[in-house]
């Protein structure tokens, strides 16, 4: 969330799709109560329900085709090819949370937030 608000500060937002999926409903509760959801909607992500959707392959993905290949990354380890949205095309790889936020902004796995910048 300080990544976030950082980013909500200097009027970025996420370049890429950004979901939140929080690990049980008193954590979804706390971060509505605490306004970190509303922060997290505010720069474009998106805020699950605490379920297994995407982990679990019920990801509805409108921006790839079945079969295309593309890569993802997650800050949970549901990490083997097609387990997030069931494409058997889409790679996964896991980062921490920080990691995920920053390359939700860069909008690209290619960017390098030690040395890049976000525009």
């Amino acid at each position: 969330a300080s990544l976030c608000r950082q980013a909500q500060a200097a009027g970025l937002k996420a370049k890429s799709v950004f979901t939140i999926t929080p690990g049980s409903e008193q954590v979804r509760a706390t971060i509505e109560r605490d306004g970190i959801a509303k922060t997290f909607r505010d720069i474009g992500g998106v805020v699950l329900a605490n379920a297994c959707g995407p982990c679990i392959g019920q990801w509805n993905r409108q921006d790839k085709q079945q079969g295309e290949k593309n890569s993802i990354i997650s800050s949970y380890n549901r990490n083997f090819t097609g387990r997030n949205d069931a494409n058997t095309a889409t790679h996964a790889f896991v980062a921490s949370p920080e990691i995920t936020t920053a390359l939700a902004f860069g909008g690209s796995l290619g960017f390098n937030p030690l040395t890049d910048t976000i525009e």
